[in-house]
């Protein structure tokens, strides 16, 4: 033989360290969320993606509940990094229609779809329980909040109205 030697260059390539961020909660009636992944130039799937390139996450039409999302870089070693995102439901305070009521009929209790929030208004004698009016109420209208509990809390409104008591008084009549 001839011996003979050869050399060749072999580049060992990092991987990459993706971040897809921090864990985020989000209100189910929510605007979109933009994600920011790190390195630059990845792309983003998984449930409520609706752009991969800007990372637009979307909670509208999905249903309250935890979603992981992923961003994947490529090229020659591509990797990926995930997050996850709880979506919240947003309870419903739907106030049930009351009244109008006249001042004798005081004080009523007030109701809404979701339990638990809080009343605020005037007329209202109790934040808690939905309490409104007392026998010493004006004739109007009364504008009543209703505030749901929670993360997703939403304020509902109403107009309750109060009508004065007729006076049935029987005046004398003459001999």
């Amino acid at each position: 033989g001839c011996p003979s030697t050869a050399t060749k260059t072999i580049v060992v390539l990092s991987l990459p360290s993706v971040n897809a961020g921090n864990d985020t909660t989000i209100c189910h009636n929510s605007a979109s969320l933009s994600l920011v992944g790190s390195p630059a130039g990845g792309t983003w799937s998984g449930t409520g993606i609706t752009n991969a390139a800007n990372g637009t996450f979307d909670p509208n039409g999905l249903v309250p509940g935890p979603y992981t999302v992923n961003y994947d870089i490529s090229g020659p070693c591509p990797a990926s990094g995930s997050l996850d995102i709880e979506v919240l439901e947003v309870p419903d305070g739907t106030i049930t229609p009351a009244g109008p009521f006249c001042q004798t009929d005081l004080p009523q209790s007030l109701t809404a779809a979701t339990a638990g929030g809080i009343w605020s208004g005037t007329g209202i004698t109790s934040a808690a329980n939905g309490t409104f009016g007392s026998a010493n109420s004006a004739a109007g209208d009364y504008a009543i909040n209703y505030t749901t509990a929670g993360q997703c809390s939403q304020t509902f409104t109403t107009n309750i109205t109060v009508i004065a008591n007729l006076d049935a008084t029987i005046s004398n009549a003459g001999p």
